[in-house]
């Protein structure tokens, strides 16, 4: 019987036939070249995506998750916000234009993704996106204060007192909001220029927008976590926050559950691939 998969790739990259041993508490595999890998290291590959498929299973091309474009998100930054947005940190994430996610070009990545490692295993090596990556493609900070707090707390009460009105019970589950309801009510920044309250409360709704569209997407597309609203308070302290390391950490998260075989969607940061 030959070796599954992610062994017959570490042979490939070894670039020899591979032999095999019995040693310990796995299967080590040597080849020509005297290298050898300890099977045990790969300790989920019984539940990787990639040993369903070497064993017969359809494959299949999982779905991106994001949400549509929205209003907030046209050709120009609002000049009236780009001030506050440069405070908070999230200038730079801003000026990335809307653009699609090719969900297969991506889905064969699944299946080079290790979670005992959190590296793509390629055939020249392995590798990974990196802090260094996240702070250069979106410009976001990655060495300061966690993104970290409360779970659970009155959300009506949140977006009233940061976004000025209270969404209907029926825009709220649990604590998340519909992005339908940012997009209606604060798709035109004309209506929020008169006092400096006014405009923050529009630079909270449209970061909260890039995170639940675009940054820390759930499966559904259509909502945005409020914890995150907490956090866009004091716009000065949020861009002191690492929202970088947050987004990677996220990201990591959704691709270790996705090798899973069951999984048809991907959440997080799909822009960064």
């Amino acid at each position: 019987m030959e070796p599954p998969p992610m062994r017959l790739l570490l042979n490939e990259l070894a670039g020899g036939d591979m032999e095999k041993k019995e040693q310990g508490g796995g299967d080590v595999y040597t080849d020509d070249s005297c290298r050898t890998y300890d099977d045990s290291l790969l300790r989920l590959q019984p539940f990787h995506i990639s040993e369903h498929i070497w064993n017969g299973a359809e494959d299949k091309v999982l779905k991106v998750r994001r949400a549509t474009q929205s209003e907030l998100r046209g050709v120009e930054i609002p000049a009236a916000i780009q001030d506050l947005l440069q405070r908070a940190g999230f200038m730079g994430m801003a000026q990335i234009s809307y653009f699609p996610v090719d969900n297969h070009l991506i889905s064969p990545l699944v299946k080079r993704w290790r979670p005992e490692t959190h590296t793509f295993h390629m055939p020249f090596g392995e590798c990974t996106i990196t802090l260094e990556d996240v702070a250069m493609l979106l410009g976001l900070k990655i060495s300061e204060a966690p993104i970290t707090g409360y779970a659970t707390m009155d959300w009506g009460a949140l977006v009233q007192r940061l976004l000025g009105m209270t969404p209907p019970k029926s825009m709220l589950v649990g604590g998340r909001l519909r992005m339908s309801w940012i997009d209606r009510h604060f798709s035109n920044v004309s209506k929020h220029i008169h006092i400096q309250e006014q405009l923050e409360r529009y630079t909270r709704a449209f970061i909260l927008r890039i995170i639940g569209g675009y940054l820390l997407t759930d499966h559904s597309s259509l909502f945005v976590s409020l914890k995150y609203l907490s956090f866009l308070e004091d716009l000065d302290v949020c861009g002191q926050m690492s929202w970088g390391s947050c987004v990677l950490a996220n990201m990591h998260r959704e691709w270790c559950v996705c090798t899973n075989y069951d999984h048809k969607e991907i959440g997080g940061s799909g822009i960064l691939l």
